[in-house]
């Protein structure tokens, strides 16, 4: 059941190119949603093409950014396709991680072991992809609202965002 203060806009899917979804309405909507929201962060998951209009949009590039990086894009994967398009996204995602404000890796080991994330080390928190239920979590009161930009896919925690967020209000 959708929670009163939640707002879900969906932008459609035109065609995946080498895992990434090309939605050529994104760029406005995400425009028209930090206007509407006026959001306190941006959450971004990365590896995601959406980096491309976070970076164009002024309004977006103004908030802080929290990414959180669940993959490093391989130098060295099968698919050119891939390939090639791992040299435009790698300008892209140093972009971000100059102007992240936090990183998030699902793991130390993982922190420890990414080229990407090594250079931004103080930055960098770790929060597992599965937290017990002996975890207890500190609710932040400064934030209010949250611009949340990735796929609705479980993994992806949204759940732990929304409730982190009711915390905070």
């Amino acid at each position: 059941q959708p929670h009163p203060r939640l707002t879900v806009i969906r932008v459609r899917t035109l065609l995946t190119l080498a895992f990434a979804p090309i939605a050529p309405d994104f760029f406005r909507a995400l425009q028209q949603s930090c206007k509407t929201f006026d959001p306190d962060w941006l959450h971004i998951h990365l590896p995601n093409i959406a980096l491309l209009p976070c970076l164009m949009t002024r309004y977006a590039r103004n908030k802080p950014w929290l990414l959180h990086w669940h993959s490093d894009v391989p130098n060295n994967a099968r698919s050119s396709v891939v390939r090639l398009g791992a040299l435009g996204y790698r300008w892209m995602e140093s972009q971000a991680l100059k102007r992240a404000r936090l990183i998030i890796a699902t793991s130390n080991a993982y922190a420890a072991s990414s080229v990407y994330l090594q250079a931004h080390a103080e930055r960098v928190r770790v929060v597992p992809l599965g937290l017990g239920d002996g975890i207890k979590v500190t609710p932040v009161r400064e934030a209010r609202r949250a611009l949340f930009i990735g796929r609705f896919a479980y993994y992806k925690g949204l759940n732990v965002l929304l409730d982190a967020l009711a915390l905070a209000s």
